[in-house]
């Protein structure tokens, strides 16, 4: 058989492939490459808002959380004010307490050296035994104002009173007064300095507190 035209060709020359495989190798890779790039640079976008994400949430808590100390700080800062105010102003008034009370105990030892001292005492028997229903009575005086025994006795026998009457130093009296007891009921008509004081001491604290308002040294209510 003849060979013509193009199917003509040497001996041992290499038949050349219609197309060459490395171009579609190469574009595979190629393409391979940028599908890569791409799902790197999406997964680098991703992690960027994750990261974005999370960053955010971070300073949202972070936020959150400084607010709360905040506000915690404050409310405890505010209770351990309110706490000192009424610790303060309880001692002011203990101190205000004590300091009526000393000057109310001052004030009844000091009745004893005034000179109505003894119209006084005669006064508190004298109303006590006012009261007395029974037969008999009996006046507690203090050890200290057992000097005004003749005086009492001869203010009682002046008195005119349907009972008979003894007079007795008593502890219960020590501030001054006197308590006079119904023998036979056994009813007690305190007229003691102490309880005239007890009975009087919204009226004794008020005239206190006015009088150290006065100088300049209480600012209370």
């Amino acid at each position: 058989m003849e060979v013509t035209g193009s199917d003509k060709r040497i001996d041992n020359e290499p038949i050349k492939l219609r197309s060459d495989p490395s171009r579609l190798i190469e574009s595979v890779r190629e393409s391979i490459l940028m599908k890569i790039e791409e799902i790197n640079s999406s997964a680098d976008h991703e992690i960027a808002e994750i990261d974005a994400d999370i960053r955010a949430e971070l300073e949202h808590f972070r936020a959150s959380q400084q607010q709360k100390y905040e506000m915690k700080v404050e409310y405890e800062m505010s209770r351990m004010k309110n706490l000192s105010l009424i610790e303060m102003k309880k001692q002011k008034l203990e101190v205000m307490e004590s300091f009526i009370n000393t000057l109310m105990t001052d004030a009844g030892s000091l009745l004893r050296g005034d000179s109505r001292y003894g119209n006084f005492l005669k006064e508190c028997v004298a109303n006590g035994l006012k009261e007395v229903k029974g037969g008999s009575a009996t006046v507690l005086i203090s050890a200290e104002d057992m000097n005004f025994f003749e005086e009492l006795m001869n203010e009682i026998s002046k008195g005119g009173y349907n009972c008979s009457v003894s007079i007795q130093s008593d502890d219960r009296a020590g501030m001054g007064g006197a308590l006079v007891i119904d023998d036979e009921t056994e009813v007690v008509y305190n007229n003691s300095v102490e309880r005239i004081i007890y009975r009087k001491s919204g009226e004794i604290r008020r005239e206190i507190l006015r009088g150290l308002k006065d100088l300049g040294a209480y600012q209370g209510d």
